[in-house]
């Protein structure tokens, strides 16, 4: 007789049900908040150059800047994912994380410009209008002979 899975109580069932509600509840305020977020470019700027900022932020404390990268990059790659609908802002972090040898600061490596913020402007600019479609004609006219 195969053995029996052990009975979960009602109280520890309604203390689960309440904290998956808060979760859905809190998942549903982050969707709008990035809905937001989404619909201007600035405010989708501003939300990258913050992003960034936490990044750097960690490189503060010597030693921690790689350590925190460990973290803070997957975080980061969902947020460009998300705000650039993009896969290739997956590819942003190839860098990250990058031990070192010694303590250095964010100016000696490649952290002091950050992802978020160049690949939203670099992506702005090749998918805005005006840069899709050329204002010369795709052929010449011909020449009067």
């Amino acid at each position: 007789m195969a053995p029996r899975a052990p009975r979960v109580s009602e109280p520890e069932t309604q203390d689960f049900m309440a904290e998956a509600q808060q979760m859905r509840a809190i998942f549903a305020a982050l969707a709008a908040a990035a809905r937001f977020l989404r619909a201007s470019y600035w405010l989708k700027l501003v939300a990258c150059v913050l992003v960034d900022a936490i990044g750097l932020g960690s490189f503060l404390l010597p030693g921690l800047g790689e350590l925190g990268d460990v973290a803070w990059a997957p975080m980061q790659g969902v947020f460009l994912l998300y705000m650039c609908g993009t896969r290739v802002s997956l590819i942003a972090h190839w860098s990250r994380p990058q031990p070192s040898k010694r303590v250095r600061s964010p100016l000696e490596t490649r952290d002091a410009v950050r992802n978020a913020s160049p690949f939203h402007v670099a992506k702005a600019v090749l998918t805005s209008r005006p840069f899709r479609h050329s204002p010369w004609p795709k052929h010449r006219p011909a020449s009067h002979v």
